[in-house]
């Protein structure tokens, strides 16, 4: 953390020892910046679309509509909070399984980007659109071997008759104009995996002369170098080698840039710019197994704390520090595996805070209701909050509705 940070978070934590995110935004913009330059240097028609379920932070999704990005969605509530914060339907791209042929037809035959997942879904959407009486574009989802051996069950697999069959209900029909393809394959982020993404994306846009190639998303992003190196090595902490292989290869194959390529980061975009800040609550020993408790929950951290070892930056904040080999520590739930790091050393004390770095992807949108409530956001970069922490009303009211609704009648 720099020196104005630290000013900023220990006059924070000297009046409040509650778990806190802390989002920077400058790192945000930092990333948003250096990814356009890296894609259009090598293809000006290049779009990025912020995958919104990556993390739902109001400031982040309005940071990335005032940069000029899109929204990727894949659900009616992720579309409904994207324009409510200001995304028109045109820069809107709409994914995902869940059945609302409507939804996404309204989205549509407004300018907005829809991609259908299933052979089903095209029929549906059709109905409707004859029903109608109009004509809307509608992009394909695809999935094939990326070279990762994934067998993803998103998408139309473009080996198969429904592929066909979808590309041929566009010929014969007048109320669906084919737009594009999309393809997002999990477990594929190393550069390797992209070329073969790419590759397979522009001869399908040649064959059926798609107007845009969605990549999805899944890229490593920047991050610490201990953090890069158990990765094994793939996570190059920028994106000049994604831009390169992808972008690269749209401008080999469609030297006049008449075919928009697009991408949807996530992680890549908002993993390094959010922290938990927690606090050490408990110092124990238990059958020579020394023991710290944090007052957050390993669920609040994301996907990451799960995947690597997150080696947390100890901010003292007195000075009854002692040395500790081999610690574990955990969070402050009731589950023997809510743990947020292993087999670290150190100086640590009660009350000291623990700042886990790069967490934040999937974790304020995956993060649980479980015996404790969500943490608030505070600014790395003005200390102001962004957005306050749950309380009781927000884990427990809903269940009290009927409680009380009862009571009342029987009063």
């Amino acid at each position: 953390m720099t020196t104005t940070t630290n000013e900023i978070l220990r006059e924070l934590w000297s009046r409040d020892d509650s778990p806190m995110y802390l989002f920077n935004e400058n790192t945000l913009y930092e990333n948003i910046v250096n990814m356009g330059k890296a894609f259009h240097r090598y293809y000006g028609n290049t779009y990025a679309a912020y995958s919104f379920k990556t993390n739902y932070l109001a400031d982040i999704c309005q940071i990335v509509n005032e940069a000029g990005l899109l929204a990727e969605v894949v659900s009616p509530y992720e579309r409904m909070y994207a324009m409510e914060l200001g995304f028109t339907p045109d820069r809107i791209v709409y994914n995902g399984v869940i059945p609302n042929a409507a939804e996404k037809l309204k989205l549509a035959s407004c300018g907005g980007f829809v991609n259908v997942d299933n052979y089903d879904e095209l029929r549906d959407i059709y109905f409707m659109a004859k029903e109608q009486g109009i004509t809307i574009p509608v992009g394909i989802r695809v999935t094939f071997d990326a070279g990762n051996d994934l067998k993803s069950r998103f998408g139309i697999d473009i080996d198969g008759d429904d592929f066909s069959g979808a590309m041929a209900f566009f010929q014969h029909n007048t109320h669906l104009e084919f737009r594009g393809f999309q393809c997002h394959i999990g477990s594929a982020r190393q550069p390797k995996y992209w070329k073969n993404k790419i590759d397979r994306m522009i001869e399908l846009a040649k064959t059926y002369g798609a107007k845009y190639i969605d990549l999805g998303g899944g890229m490593f992003g920047p991050m610490a170098p201990e953090l890069a190196e158990q990765f094994n090595g793939y996570a190059y902490g920028g994106y000049e080698e994604y831009a390169q292989i992808i972008a690269g290869a749209m401008k080999k194959a469609f030297p006049d840039e008449d075919v928009m390529l697009m991408i949807e980061p996530g992680t890549a975009l908002v993993g390094n710019t959010m922290k938990m800040a927690a606090t050490i609550t408990n110092i124990k020993f238990v059958r020579g197994q020394i023991y710290l408790t944090a007052n957050c929950a390993s669920n609040h951290m994301g996907v990451i704390a799960d995947m690597k070892k997150l080696v947390p930056e100890v901010v003292h904040m007195n000075d009854n520090t002692c040395t500790f080999t081999d610690v574990i520590i955990g969070g402050d739930t009731c589950l023997e595996y809510d743990y947020l790091v292993k087999g670290i050393s150190g100086e640590f004390a009660i009350g000291d805070r623990l700042v886990f770095d790069n967490v934040g992807a999937y974790s304020i949108s995956s993060s649980r209701q479980f015996i404790v409530p969500r943490p608030k956001v505070v600014s790395e970069v003005t200390g102001e909050v962004l957005r306050e922490a749950e309380e009781f009303t927000d884990m427990f009211g809903r269940y009290l509705e009927k409680t009380s609704e009862h009571r009342m009648k029987n009063a």
